[in-house]
Protein backbone atom coordinates (compact mmCIF):
# COMPACT_ATOMS: atom_id res chain seq x y z
CA UNK A 1 0.00 0.00 0.00
CA UNK A 2 2.43 2.60 0.80
CA UNK A 3 4.89 1.09 -2.38
CA UNK A 4 1.51 2.10 -4.31
CA UNK A 5 1.03 5.61 -2.85
CA UNK A 6 4.95 6.47 -3.54
CA UNK A 7 4.15 6.16 -7.30
CA UNK A 8 0.72 7.67 -7.48
CA UNK A 9 3.00 10.68 -5.11
CA UNK A 10 5.63 10.87 -8.00
CA UNK A 11 3.16 10.35 -10.54
CA UNK A 12 1.36 13.77 -9.15
CA UNK A 13 4.61 15.75 -9.22
CA UNK A 14 5.55 14.32 -12.60
CA UNK A 15 2.06 15.50 -13.89
CA UNK A 16 2.64 18.83 -11.94
CA UNK A 17 6.13 19.78 -13.37
CA UNK A 18 4.81 19.05 -16.86
CA UNK A 19 1.74 21.49 -16.86
CA UNK A 20 4.14 24.28 -15.27
CA UNK A 21 6.35 23.41 -18.13
CA UNK A 22 3.55 23.69 -20.14
CA UNK A 23 2.66 27.09 -18.56
CA UNK A 24 6.13 28.35 -19.07
CA UNK A 25 5.97 27.49 -23.14
CA UNK A 26 3.07 29.27 -23.43
CA UNK A 27 4.45 32.51 -21.46
CA UNK A 28 7.80 32.60 -23.50
CA UNK A 29 5.09 32.82 -27.06
CA UNK A 30 2.99 35.24 -25.49
CA UNK A 31 6.48 37.67 -24.85
CA UNK A 32 7.66 36.97 -28.25
CA UNK A 33 8.84 40.38 -30.11
CA UNK A 34 6.21 41.38 -32.97
CA UNK A 35 7.57 41.58 -36.30
CA UNK A 36 7.29 44.75 -38.55
CA UNK A 37 5.40 43.13 -41.39
CA UNK A 38 4.33 39.62 -42.57
CA UNK A 39 2.90 37.91 -45.21
CA UNK A 40 -0.68 36.78 -45.12
CA UNK A 41 -0.78 32.64 -44.21
CA UNK A 42 3.08 32.87 -43.28
CA UNK A 43 4.67 31.76 -40.19
CA UNK A 44 4.78 35.30 -38.90
CA UNK A 45 1.47 36.21 -39.69
CA UNK A 46 0.24 35.74 -35.94
CA UNK A 47 2.69 37.67 -34.68
CA UNK A 48 3.30 40.83 -37.29
CA UNK A 49 1.98 44.50 -36.70
CA UNK A 50 0.81 44.62 -40.15
CA UNK A 51 -0.16 41.58 -42.06
CA UNK A 52 -0.34 42.29 -46.12
CA UNK A 53 -1.32 40.45 -49.10
CA UNK A 54 2.05 40.05 -51.53
CA UNK A 55 2.34 43.10 -54.41
CA UNK A 56 0.51 41.72 -57.74
CA UNK A 57 1.16 43.95 -61.13
CA UNK A 58 -1.64 44.41 -63.49
CA UNK A 59 -2.05 46.60 -66.65
CA UNK A 60 1.55 46.21 -67.71
CA UNK A 61 2.41 48.61 -71.27
CA UNK A 62 5.30 49.46 -72.40
CA UNK A 63 5.46 52.38 -70.17
CA UNK A 64 3.36 51.38 -67.02
CA UNK A 65 2.13 49.55 -64.75
CA UNK A 66 -0.36 48.98 -61.88
CA UNK A 67 1.01 47.55 -58.54
CA UNK A 68 -1.94 46.29 -55.57
CA UNK A 69 -1.04 45.01 -52.46
CA UNK A 70 -3.60 44.98 -49.19
CA UNK A 71 -2.77 45.48 -45.98
CA UNK A 72 -5.11 42.68 -43.77
CA UNK A 73 -4.89 44.21 -40.55
CA UNK A 74 -2.32 46.66 -38.87
CA UNK A 75 -2.50 48.49 -35.15
CA UNK A 76 -5.03 50.71 -33.61
CA UNK A 77 -4.37 54.00 -33.62
CA UNK A 78 -1.18 53.58 -35.64
CA UNK A 79 -0.18 56.99 -38.11
CA UNK A 80 2.45 56.38 -40.54
CA UNK A 81 3.88 59.68 -42.30
CA UNK A 82 3.72 58.20 -45.67
CA UNK A 83 3.04 55.10 -47.61
CA UNK A 84 2.54 53.61 -50.60
CA UNK A 85 4.98 51.61 -52.88
CA UNK A 86 7.99 52.36 -54.29
CA UNK A 87 9.98 50.82 -57.52
CA UNK A 88 12.97 50.33 -59.21
CA UNK A 89 14.58 48.77 -62.59
CA UNK A 90 16.25 45.12 -62.11
CA UNK A 91 15.28 42.43 -59.74
CA UNK A 92 16.74 43.26 -56.58
CA UNK A 93 14.25 45.02 -53.89
CA UNK A 94 13.74 48.33 -54.00
CA UNK A 95 13.87 50.96 -51.18
CA UNK A 96 12.62 54.41 -51.16
CA UNK A 97 16.97 55.24 -51.21
CA UNK A 98 17.01 52.84 -54.40
CA UNK A 99 13.78 53.19 -55.95
CA UNK A 100 10.58 55.89 -56.78
CA UNK A 101 8.31 56.07 -54.56
CA UNK A 102 4.21 56.35 -55.61
CA UNK A 103 2.60 58.04 -52.22
CA UNK A 104 -0.64 57.21 -50.85
CA UNK A 105 -3.45 60.16 -50.78
CA UNK A 106 -5.36 58.70 -48.62
CA UNK A 107 -5.28 58.01 -44.90
CA UNK A 108 -3.47 54.84 -43.70
CA UNK A 109 -6.05 51.49 -43.57
CA UNK A 110 -7.26 48.11 -43.94
CA UNK A 111 -7.75 47.38 -47.47
CA UNK A 112 -5.69 47.56 -50.90
CA UNK A 113 -3.40 49.92 -51.48
CA UNK A 114 -3.49 50.54 -55.37
CA UNK A 115 -0.44 52.42 -57.22
CA UNK A 116 -0.11 53.09 -60.84
CA UNK A 117 3.46 53.55 -62.32
CA UNK A 118 3.87 55.65 -64.88
CA UNK A 119 7.15 56.82 -67.18
CA UNK A 120 8.96 52.96 -67.22
CA UNK A 121 11.23 52.00 -70.21
CA UNK A 122 10.42 49.30 -72.56
CA UNK A 123 10.76 45.82 -71.98
CA UNK A 124 12.49 46.14 -68.73
CA UNK A 125 12.72 44.13 -65.38
CA UNK A 126 11.04 45.96 -62.54
CA UNK A 127 10.15 45.56 -58.87
CA UNK A 128 8.12 47.35 -56.11
CA UNK A 129 6.51 46.75 -52.86
CA UNK A 130 4.86 47.99 -50.16
CA UNK A 131 6.42 50.82 -48.07
CA UNK A 132 5.77 52.19 -44.61
CA UNK A 133 7.16 55.63 -43.15
CA UNK A 134 7.03 56.04 -39.37
CA UNK A 135 9.06 58.80 -37.30
CA UNK A 136 11.61 55.98 -36.53
CA UNK A 137 11.58 53.75 -39.45
CA UNK A 138 10.63 52.60 -42.80
CA UNK A 139 9.04 48.91 -43.49
CA UNK A 140 8.80 47.40 -46.09
CA UNK A 141 6.53 44.49 -47.38
CA UNK A 142 8.25 41.00 -47.40
CA UNK A 143 8.09 40.43 -50.65
CA UNK A 144 8.50 42.09 -54.08
CA UNK A 145 6.21 42.24 -56.93
CA UNK A 146 8.09 41.76 -60.20
CA UNK A 147 7.09 42.11 -63.45
CA UNK A 148 8.28 43.33 -67.26
CA UNK A 149 7.02 46.17 -69.01
CA UNK A 150 6.07 44.90 -72.66
CA UNK A 151 8.44 45.24 -76.00
CA UNK A 152 7.64 48.19 -78.45
CA UNK A 153 5.90 47.34 -81.50
CA UNK A 154 4.25 48.95 -84.55
CA UNK A 155 0.99 48.41 -83.36
CA UNK A 156 2.09 50.26 -80.58
CA UNK A 157 2.51 53.90 -79.94
CA UNK A 158 5.44 55.02 -79.06
CA UNK A 159 5.91 56.25 -74.98
CA UNK A 160 8.13 59.39 -73.91
CA UNK A 161 9.16 61.14 -71.33
CA UNK A 162 9.65 64.77 -70.44
CA UNK A 163 12.10 66.43 -67.85
CA UNK A 164 11.56 69.09 -65.21
CA UNK A 165 11.88 72.26 -66.44
CA UNK A 166 15.13 74.22 -64.65
CA UNK A 167 14.61 77.55 -63.50
CA UNK A 168 17.17 78.78 -65.35
CA UNK A 169 16.08 77.96 -69.06
CA UNK A 170 12.87 79.88 -68.25
CA UNK A 171 12.48 83.31 -69.94
CA UNK A 172 10.14 85.97 -70.16
CA UNK A 173 8.87 84.85 -73.92
CA UNK A 174 10.41 80.88 -74.01
CA UNK A 175 12.03 78.32 -71.98
CA UNK A 176 13.70 74.99 -72.85
CA UNK A 177 12.42 71.86 -72.87
CA UNK A 178 14.42 68.55 -72.69
CA UNK A 179 12.59 65.16 -73.85
CA UNK A 180 13.42 61.32 -74.42
CA UNK A 181 11.78 58.62 -76.67
CA UNK A 182 11.87 55.87 -74.00
CA UNK A 183 9.99 53.34 -76.15
CA UNK A 184 8.75 52.63 -79.75
CA UNK A 185 9.08 51.99 -83.46
CA UNK A 186 9.13 53.44 -86.61
CA UNK A 187 8.58 56.70 -85.17
CA UNK A 188 7.68 59.45 -87.55
CA UNK A 189 7.01 62.58 -85.51
CA UNK A 190 7.98 63.36 -82.09
CA UNK A 191 8.52 67.19 -80.30
CA UNK A 192 6.73 68.64 -77.30
CA UNK A 193 3.05 70.06 -77.32
CA UNK A 194 2.17 72.63 -75.45
CA UNK A 195 -1.41 75.37 -74.10
CA UNK A 196 -2.05 77.95 -71.68
CA UNK A 197 -5.71 76.24 -71.18
CA UNK A 198 -5.32 72.75 -71.96
CA UNK A 199 -3.98 71.04 -68.86
CA UNK A 200 -3.24 68.39 -70.88
CA UNK A 201 -2.08 69.07 -74.57
CA UNK A 202 -1.91 67.01 -77.57
CA UNK A 203 -1.11 67.52 -80.92
CA UNK A 204 -4.10 69.12 -81.49
CA UNK A 205 -2.50 72.47 -79.45
CA UNK A 206 0.32 74.03 -80.23
CA UNK A 207 3.06 71.84 -81.76
CA UNK A 208 7.03 72.10 -81.95
CA UNK A 209 7.69 69.53 -84.36
CA UNK A 210 10.84 67.76 -84.54
CA UNK A 211 10.12 65.18 -86.95
CA UNK A 212 11.50 61.41 -87.31
CA UNK A 213 12.80 60.06 -83.58
CA UNK A 214 14.05 56.79 -82.51
CA UNK A 215 13.82 54.57 -79.46
CA UNK A 216 16.36 56.19 -76.84
CA UNK A 217 17.30 59.04 -77.70
CA UNK A 218 17.23 62.64 -75.98
CA UNK A 219 15.75 65.80 -77.84
CA UNK A 220 15.60 69.39 -76.45
CA UNK A 221 13.77 72.65 -77.67
CA UNK A 222 13.22 75.48 -76.92
CA UNK A 223 9.50 77.03 -77.11
CA UNK A 224 9.45 80.58 -77.98
CA UNK A 225 6.80 83.20 -78.82
CA UNK A 226 5.15 83.11 -75.62
CA UNK A 227 3.35 86.10 -73.14
CA UNK A 228 5.74 86.87 -70.09
CA UNK A 229 3.87 85.99 -66.79
CA UNK A 230 1.92 83.26 -68.12
CA UNK A 231 1.37 79.74 -67.16
CA UNK A 232 2.08 76.70 -69.86
CA UNK A 233 1.25 73.02 -69.54
CA UNK A 234 3.75 71.34 -72.13
CA UNK A 235 4.74 67.69 -72.44
CA UNK A 236 6.52 65.80 -74.93
CA UNK A 237 5.14 62.98 -77.90
CA UNK A 238 5.73 60.75 -80.05
CA UNK A 239 3.51 59.22 -82.97
CA UNK A 240 3.75 56.10 -85.10
CA UNK A 241 1.35 54.55 -87.11
CA UNK A 242 -0.70 52.71 -83.55
CA UNK A 243 -1.13 56.63 -82.63
CA UNK A 244 0.49 59.02 -80.30
CA UNK A 245 1.89 58.83 -76.79
CA UNK A 246 2.42 61.85 -74.33
CA UNK A 247 4.92 61.81 -71.23
CA UNK A 248 3.76 63.30 -67.99
CA UNK A 249 2.66 67.26 -67.95
CA UNK A 250 4.56 69.79 -66.54
CA UNK A 251 3.77 73.46 -65.79
CA UNK A 252 5.84 76.64 -66.34
CA UNK A 253 5.29 80.21 -65.67
CA UNK A 254 7.68 82.12 -67.97
CA UNK A 255 9.26 85.28 -66.13
CA UNK A 256 7.23 88.67 -65.92
CA UNK A 257 8.02 91.52 -68.52
CA UNK A 258 8.62 94.35 -66.94
CA UNK A 259 7.38 98.12 -68.29
CA UNK A 260 9.40 100.87 -67.51
CA UNK A 261 9.44 104.54 -68.30
CA UNK A 262 13.21 104.56 -70.50
CA UNK A 263 13.90 107.92 -69.54
CA UNK A 264 14.10 106.55 -65.76
CA UNK A 265 15.93 103.42 -66.22
CA UNK A 266 19.89 103.08 -65.58
CA UNK A 267 21.99 100.66 -67.61
CA UNK A 268 24.80 98.66 -66.33
CA UNK A 269 26.53 96.51 -68.71
CA UNK A 270 30.03 94.73 -69.58
CA UNK A 271 30.28 96.92 -72.94
CA UNK A 272 28.76 99.99 -72.76
CA UNK A 273 30.14 103.25 -70.89
CA UNK A 274 28.50 104.11 -67.71
CA UNK A 275 25.62 106.32 -67.24
CA UNK A 276 26.06 109.81 -66.17
CA UNK A 277 22.72 110.90 -65.43
CA UNK A 278 18.81 110.35 -65.70
CA UNK A 279 16.02 112.24 -67.35
CA UNK A 280 12.30 112.53 -67.09
CA UNK A 281 10.12 114.78 -69.26
CA UNK A 282 13.70 116.46 -70.29
CA UNK A 283 14.26 116.81 -66.69
CA UNK A 284 17.27 115.73 -65.05
CA UNK A 285 15.64 113.63 -62.35
CA UNK A 286 19.45 112.18 -61.06
CA UNK A 287 22.93 112.81 -61.18
CA UNK A 288 25.50 110.26 -59.69
CA UNK A 289 28.58 111.27 -57.14
CA UNK A 290 32.15 110.78 -58.60
CA UNK A 291 33.75 108.68 -56.37
CA UNK A 292 38.16 108.70 -56.07
CA UNK A 293 38.80 105.35 -56.24
CA UNK A 294 35.73 103.21 -57.71
CA UNK A 295 37.37 101.16 -60.72
CA UNK A 296 34.82 101.90 -63.39
CA UNK A 297 35.52 104.57 -66.01
CA UNK A 298 34.51 108.19 -64.79
CA UNK A 299 34.43 107.06 -60.99
CA UNK A 300 30.62 106.10 -60.46
CA UNK A 301 30.27 103.01 -60.04
CA UNK A 302 32.25 100.09 -58.03
CA UNK A 303 32.47 96.63 -59.68
CA UNK A 304 34.58 94.20 -57.30
CA UNK A 305 34.22 90.91 -59.03
CA UNK A 306 33.54 91.47 -62.81
CA UNK A 307 33.23 87.54 -63.25
CA UNK A 308 30.32 88.05 -61.71
CA UNK A 309 28.65 90.91 -63.63
CA UNK A 310 25.53 90.82 -65.17
CA UNK A 311 23.69 93.24 -67.54
CA UNK A 312 21.88 95.16 -65.44
CA UNK A 313 19.24 98.12 -65.34
CA UNK A 314 18.16 99.65 -62.13
CA UNK A 315 14.80 101.05 -62.90
CA UNK A 316 13.28 104.45 -60.95
CA UNK A 317 9.88 105.40 -61.63
CA UNK A 318 6.05 105.38 -60.68
CA UNK A 319 5.05 102.83 -58.50
CA UNK A 320 8.34 100.94 -58.91
CA UNK A 321 9.63 98.85 -55.90
CA UNK A 322 11.45 96.15 -54.19
CA UNK A 323 12.49 94.80 -51.29
CA UNK A 324 16.17 95.32 -50.21
CA UNK A 325 18.34 94.81 -47.60
CA UNK A 326 18.70 97.60 -45.01
CA UNK A 327 21.77 98.75 -43.34
CA UNK A 328 23.41 101.48 -41.07
CA UNK A 329 26.58 102.92 -40.40
CA UNK A 330 25.84 105.47 -37.30
CA UNK A 331 25.28 108.04 -39.22
CA UNK A 332 29.19 108.49 -39.91
CA UNK A 333 30.75 110.40 -42.97
CA UNK A 334 32.96 109.03 -45.92
CA UNK A 335 35.54 105.39 -45.63
CA UNK A 336 33.14 103.52 -43.08
CA UNK A 337 34.86 99.70 -43.27
CA UNK A 338 32.54 97.08 -44.35
CA UNK A 339 32.72 95.80 -40.52
CA UNK A 340 30.85 98.50 -39.45
CA UNK A 341 28.21 98.66 -41.83
CA UNK A 342 25.34 97.11 -39.48
CA UNK A 343 22.14 94.47 -41.14
CA UNK A 344 19.14 96.07 -39.52
CA UNK A 345 15.77 95.13 -42.00
CA UNK A 346 14.27 94.10 -45.50
CA UNK A 347 12.24 97.06 -46.70
CA UNK A 348 10.82 98.37 -49.46
CA UNK A 349 12.42 100.40 -51.38
CA UNK A 350 11.56 103.00 -54.88
CA UNK A 351 13.69 101.50 -57.62
CA UNK A 352 14.11 97.73 -58.74
CA UNK A 353 17.18 95.84 -60.42
CA UNK A 354 17.42 93.15 -62.94
CA UNK A 355 19.11 91.12 -65.57
CA UNK A 356 18.45 92.32 -68.76
CA UNK A 357 19.42 89.31 -70.18
CA UNK A 358 17.11 86.81 -67.97
CA UNK A 359 14.68 89.36 -67.29
CA UNK A 360 14.93 88.35 -63.36
CA UNK A 361 15.27 90.85 -60.63
CA UNK A 362 18.13 91.04 -58.57
CA UNK A 363 18.66 91.61 -54.57
CA UNK A 364 19.66 94.97 -53.34
CA UNK A 365 20.94 96.12 -50.51
CA UNK A 366 21.53 100.43 -50.03
CA UNK A 367 22.68 102.27 -46.83
CA UNK A 368 20.52 104.15 -44.63
CA UNK A 369 22.33 107.24 -43.79
CA UNK A 370 19.18 109.31 -42.03
CA UNK A 371 18.66 105.69 -40.32
CA UNK A 372 14.94 106.84 -41.11
CA UNK A 373 13.98 103.20 -41.90
CA UNK A 374 14.00 103.64 -45.72
CA UNK A 375 15.41 105.06 -48.89
CA UNK A 376 15.82 108.76 -49.12
CA UNK A 377 16.89 110.33 -52.41
CA UNK A 378 18.25 113.60 -51.31
CA UNK A 379 20.17 116.71 -53.64
CA UNK A 380 23.86 116.42 -53.20
CA UNK A 381 25.34 117.09 -49.69
CA UNK A 382 28.46 115.38 -48.48
CA UNK A 383 29.38 118.21 -45.68
CA UNK A 384 28.81 117.60 -42.00
CA UNK A 385 26.77 117.13 -40.20
CA UNK A 386 27.15 113.57 -41.82
CA UNK A 387 23.03 112.46 -40.65
CA UNK A 388 22.29 115.13 -43.42
CA UNK A 389 24.64 113.43 -46.01
CA UNK A 390 23.00 112.28 -49.58
CA UNK A 391 25.04 108.92 -48.86
CA UNK A 392 22.21 106.46 -49.50
CA UNK A 393 24.94 104.15 -51.49
CA UNK A 394 23.24 101.21 -53.82
CA UNK A 395 24.38 97.60 -53.96
CA UNK A 396 22.86 95.28 -56.38
CA UNK A 397 24.26 91.93 -55.96
CA UNK A 398 24.35 88.53 -58.31
CA UNK A 399 21.45 86.66 -56.24
CA UNK A 400 17.82 86.08 -58.08
CA UNK A 401 15.40 88.51 -56.11
CA UNK A 402 13.43 87.01 -53.62
CA UNK A 403 10.39 89.10 -52.41
CA UNK A 404 9.29 86.93 -49.59
CA UNK A 405 12.55 86.82 -47.46
CA UNK A 406 16.08 88.22 -47.09
CA UNK A 407 19.12 86.47 -48.67
CA UNK A 408 20.88 84.62 -46.02
CA UNK A 409 24.56 86.29 -47.01
CA UNK A 410 23.65 89.58 -47.33
CA UNK A 411 21.34 89.73 -44.30
CA UNK A 412 24.18 89.91 -41.44
CA UNK A 413 26.65 93.11 -40.20
CA UNK A 414 29.03 93.21 -43.85
CA UNK A 415 26.56 91.37 -45.79
CA UNK A 416 25.91 94.42 -48.38
CA UNK A 417 29.22 92.88 -49.99
CA UNK A 418 28.11 89.56 -50.59
CA UNK A 419 28.29 88.12 -54.26
CA UNK A 420 28.27 91.92 -54.70
CA UNK A 421 27.99 93.18 -58.87
CA UNK A 422 27.50 96.75 -58.62
CA UNK A 423 27.15 99.82 -56.25
CA UNK A 424 26.69 103.31 -56.83
CA UNK A 425 25.92 106.71 -55.23
CA UNK A 426 22.80 108.59 -56.65
CA UNK A 427 21.38 111.76 -55.81
CA UNK A 428 17.84 113.71 -56.59
CA UNK A 429 19.09 116.73 -58.92
CA UNK A 430 17.57 120.46 -58.42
Amino acid sequence: MKKQLRILSYVMVMFSLGFLASCGDKGTEEDKPKVDIALEGSPDAANANFVVKADVSSAVKTDAATITGSIISLPAGFNALEFGHVYAKGTADATLETGTAVKSTRALAKGDIVSNLKALEPDTDYTARLYIKTAKSTIYSPASAKFRTQKPSASTPPSVQISPVAKEDIMVTSFKANGRITGGVDITDHGFVYSATNKRPTIADTKVSLGAGTSGASFMSEIKGLMGGTSYFVTAYATNAAGTGYGTVVEVKTNVEFEYFPELALFFNKVSDDSTEIRYGGELFLGFVRVAGFNRAGGLVNVPDPKIQKNVIVLFGPDVKQKAHRFTVDKRGPGVPAKDYKYRDYVDVPFIAYDTVTKKQLMISFRDQQEDGRFTLLPIDTAEPFEDDSREYIYVHAQEYDETKPNTDIAKNGGMNAQLMLNFWVFKAD
